[in-house]
């Protein structure tokens, strides 16, 4: 390696899966200045690209030659200093390799793993004063359809297919209403968040009993000193 490849900031890429070793590579001189600790990259392993964190810079690797980042997925710090030192204090304190420490601490979606959740919207095709006459028609011969009908004139926006397989209604049923063009199917990416469209309320904050704080001031002068002791309490 030359001198001048050897003043080139090297970046210590951690890898979402496989190796446990953080692997060195060179920061593009457009870079330099740039790529910090807890940023998401892409990088080249033999014939593929993979993704990984960067752990740490430094100013030069005794390996050689060295590869160059292939791209920045994020400019966003996702792991800060603090969470780092959690992750390797966790994985020290497990045995456990701190790749897997940092995939558990970054969320699917970070880590550009998730898969979009798809389901089937069923909507009206005709005006409601159609859809409710074709529905006032069907209740007899065709009771099934028309209880589809009455559930998508109650969510005129249109409602998933799997909640109207909960309100017994088949498949079929629905493919009939389709094939009369009545009613329209559509993909729709839902929201995988347990807590979408939930509501919360300001709390007051705890009081600790006296034991609590006798302990909360222990554990806190033991981070101050960067000592680890156990504290139990009863309760």
């Amino acid at each position: 390696m030359s001198t001048t490849q050897e003043l080139k900031p090297v970046a210590e890429v951690l890898l979402d899966d496989a190796l446990d070793q953080a692997l060195d590579y060179r920061i593009p001189e457009q870079l330099i200045g740039k790529i910090y600790p807890g940023m998401r990259v892409k990088v080249p392993v033999r014939n593929s690209q993979r993704q990984g964190i960067v752990v740490a810079t430094k100013e030069s690797s005794p390996f050689s030659p060295l590869f160059d980042l292939a791209a920045v997925l994020s400019e966003k710090t996702y792991v800060t200093e603090e969470l780092f030192c959690l992750a390797k204090w966790v994985a020290e304190y497990y045995c456990t390799p701190l790749r897997k420490v940092l995939k558990a601490i970054l969320p699917v979606s970070v880590r550009g793993k998730a898969k979009v959740k798809e389901q089937l919207l069923i909507k009206s095709a005709l005006s409601i004063s159609e859809l409710a006459s074709i529905c006032e028609e069907l209740r007899r011969k065709q009771p099934i359809q028309a209880l589809a009908l009455d559930a998508v004139l109650k969510h005129p926006k249109g409602i998933l297919l799997s909640k109207l397989l909960e309100m017994n209604v088949s498949r079929s049923a629905i493919e009939s209403l389709k094939k009369r063009k009545i009613l329209l199917c559509q993909k729709v990416q839902i929201d995988r968040s347990p807590l979408i469209d939930e509501e919360y309320f300001p709390t007051k904050p705890k009081k600790l009993n006296e034991e609590q704080k006798r302990t909360l001031e222990k554990i806190l002068m033991n981070l101050d000193l960067s000592r680890f002791e156990v504290q139990l309490i009863h309760g």
